[in-house]
């Protein structure tokens, strides 16, 4: 049985920096050759000179349900409740993040636009049980982190880092973000970067 470790990173101070990814999606380029990181779409949550972290959107844990993981903390699930759990990155990968619409925050929530929130805490579970979470909402397991100046190298390409490091980048939409399909998500954010970036070009 797993025991999940809810992952609370710091709050960052990010008003200094000069390109700040808090808030985008990282969308993997079609030439990437990282195992984890191949077809990723990744929701960036916070980014600072110390470093950054994100959760993988786009791709399921195919052996456990959110219901699995509510029992492990005492929570027992309704069956509309049991959805599939997103798998979130090589890092904590048995810390638990809700993304969610903002209907219920918590002291861990974490504002990623008007319309999309991430929190840590496994009371979640109880609300969700109890008919107080929140409309939409998604269970991601392990999180996607870089150390200090490791994601501004990928994105300059340069030296030690490669072109194919570069990651695309779109702003996280609101919530309609939680209804997209994760086996065309990658695919369809990678057209609309194309079509962005045309555009921009004429």
């Amino acid at each position: 049985m797993l025991s999940p470790l809810m992952y609370n990173s710091p709050k960052i101070n990010t008003s200094k920096m000069r390109d700040n990814y808090a808030g985008q999606l990282l969308i993997a380029q079609p030439k990437c050759k990282s195992g984890f990181f191949s077809e990723a779409v990744i929701l960036m949550v916070e980014h600072s000179t110390h470093g950054a972290w994100g959760l993988q959107i786009n791709k399921e844990v195919s052996t456990i349900k959110t219901d699995t993981l509510a029992q492990t903390v005492g929570v027992d699930l309704t069956e509309e409740h049991s959805k599939p759990v997103l798998l979130g990155g090589p890092v904590e990968t048995t810390s638990l993040h809700f993304i969610h619409t903002p209907e219920c925050v918590m002291s861990s929530t974490i504002e990623i636009n008007e319309g999309l929130c991430v929190t840590s805490d496994p009371i979640m579970f109880h609300e969700l049980r109890n008919g107080r979470g929140p409309a939409k909402w998604k269970l991601v397991m392990g999180v996607s982190g870089w150390t200090g100046e490791q994601l501004e190298g990928e994105m300059s390409g340069l030296h030690p880092w490669t072109p194919e490091h570069r990651w695309l980048t779109l702003p996280a939409p609101n919530r309609y973000l939680l209804d997209l399909d994760v086996k065309s998500m990658w695919k369809g954010m990678v057209t609309q970067c194309i079509e962005q970036a045309t555009a921009n070009f004429f």
